[in-house]
């Protein structure tokens, strides 16, 4: 999975742009750097998986991907485990969507994510992908605000 590495930060990019994120900026010049340490790091922890879809028709290229990171939180009465996942840079390449990718990507990470026992699954979603995640079951979040603090 190393060597998707710079596919899936293609991909990564690819689902930025799509909703409106710069990519390309000269103050954003090393997040692509920082994103391949981090998913190398993390594969070899344990504690991310990708999903990717190959290209047959271009050697090394990814159609599709999709990650998810995995981490344990303290448990509690809805969580009894603790572990929980967050869903991240699901992204088909343009030349290929709307054939399914996306959804089979998100099915096996569910799948592996069941397989491990994590109950509890967070994502992201842009309007284009909402009809995806809600026809597997996803719900807007209950209870509460969610608040982000970024520095």
């Amino acid at each position: 999975m190393v060597h998707d590495i710079p596919e899936l930060i293609r991909l990564r990019a690819l689902m930025f742009e799509s909703m409106g994120v710069e990519t390309d900026q000269p103050e954003q010049a090393q997040w692509r750097e920082r994103a391949a340490l981090v998913i190398e790091e993390r594969f070899a922890a344990g504690t991310l998986l990708a999903v990717v879809i190959d290209s047959t028709e271009v050697d090394g290229a990814l159609v599709s991907s999709g990650m998810a990171s995995i981490s344990q939180q303290l448990p509690g009465p809805t969580n009894p485990s603790g572990y929980e996942a967050r869903i991240s840079s699901i992204s088909t390449d343009p030349a290929h969507r709307r054939r399914g990718h996306g959804g089979a990507v998100l099915d096996r990470l569910l799948a592996e994510l069941d397989h491990r026992q994590v109950r509890r699954v967070e994502l992201h979603a842009t309007e284009d992908g909402r009809s995806l995640y809600e026809s597997r079951g996803f719900q807007l979040r209950p209870g509460g605000t969610e608040m982000r603090l970024m520095k």
